[in-house]
């Protein structure tokens, strides 16, 4: 049986992942978008 703290480490651990991936693909798409217009 799952425990909360195992619950929550895993909520964690897979948000982070997220989150990161969601800012790698901002910075691909802005990067893809406007390359020379980078002020």
């Amino acid at each position: 049986m799952v425990t909360k703290t195992q619950q929550c480490n895993v909520l964690t651990a897979f948000l982070s992942i997220v989150t990161v991936f969601i800012c790698f693909m901002v910075q691909q798409r802005l990067s893809f978008e406007r390359p020379t217009r980078m002020s």
